[in-house]
């Protein structure tokens, strides 16, 4: 039986015993408006599950619909409304920036997933930044294992103090010892899916954590095995360079991401040595001309190549 030993972090994906963590929550708006549905409310209500929060940002966005100096004014609202909601349950002193921003990076209606709505309901929102502190866990410190289940392969389960968590293998080993055993010399490329970010973020969504904990797995079952994380994305110009990244304010979103996952198998246990990481930007989409959102998503993803 194998035990690989991980951090909280690499279980929950919003936990982890290291200095700083960021996450992120995001809350969608009705058009032309800047109240809060009780649904998003209840989103915002996860942030009283925190400990040890150093600052809060907030970030507020319009879709194409609207005049600049409309669209300005609503995110500022906007981020108003998430602001005093937020206050109500944190230290007011948490919330060090609130801004309203106008219109999403690059939103168009071109982009539109549903032609019959109006507007773009994935760019009007608010996202809220939480840097916290980790360095002390919330409840009780847990040393996880990480057990290959003998009689059902295509299974993993993490097993702490308290209870046994299921992973659902999302098929990366199988598609390594493939290409491990293929001898020619073309390019080696895994698209791993199941990992997706936070919109014009390199954090990652909850349903990455099945995929992420495989990789993690199979890169220590296979100690030899070395990759080069490459990050994509979608909806731009292979001309127009890389896309806006909400976090870090820089335009270097695949960068960033493929560093996001290449930061998360080093921070649990991975050597440097085995790991480099690349953002291609649009350059290598696998649909030029994007006409769907399954054709977009295809585009916004995040591969791994086998360096032999």
């Amino acid at each position: 039986m194998k035990h690989l030993f991980l951090s909280l972090f690499a279980i929950l994906l919003c936990c982890s015993f290291y200095a700083q963590q960021i996450d992120s929550v995001v809350v969608y708006f009705e058009i032309n408006e800047f109240k809060l549905n009780p649904s998003e409310k209840q989103k915002l209500n996860k942030i009283k599950e925190y400990s040890s929060i150093e600052k809060i940002i907030i970030e507020a966005y319009c879709d194409f619909l609207g005049s600049y100096d409309h669209n300005l004014n609503l995110s500022k609202n906007r981020a108003k409304t998430i602001e005093e909601y937020i206050k109500g349950f944190t230290n007011e002193k948490e919330v060090i920036s609130s801004i309203g921003r106008g219109f999403f990076p690059g939103t168009a209606e071109e982009l539109q997933k549903n032609k019959n709505d109006r507007g773009i309901p994935e760019h009007r929102i608010g996202i809220i930044k939480i840097i916290y502190n980790t360095s002390v866990a919330k409840d009780k410190e847990i040393t996880p294992d990480l057990e290959e289940v003998s009689n059902n392969n295509k299974n993993l389960t993490i097993n702490t103090e308290e209870t046994t968590i299921p992973i659902i293998r999302t098929g990366i080993e199988e598609k390594i010892l493939e290409i491990m055993k293929d001898d020619s010399e073309s390019d080696l490329n895994i698209k791993l899916n199941n990992i997706n970010f936070v919109g014009g973020t390199p954090n990652f969504l909850p349903e990455s954590r099945d995929a992420l904990l495989e990789l993690l797995f199979v890169m220590k079952k296979y100690p030899e095995l070395k990759i080069e994380i490459q990050g994509h994305i979608c909806c731009q110009d292979p001309e127009a360079g890389d896309g806006w990244d909400m976090v870090n304010e820089n335009y270097n979103l695949s960068v960033n991401r493929a560093k996001a996952v290449y930061d998360y198998l080093v921070l649990n246990g991975i050597s440097t040595d085995r790991l480099r990481y690349k953002g291609f930007a649009a350059t290598k989409k696998l649909y030029p001309e994007e006409k769907n959102e399954f054709q977009r998503s295809q585009n916004r993803r995040v591969e791994i190549q086998i360096l032999k």
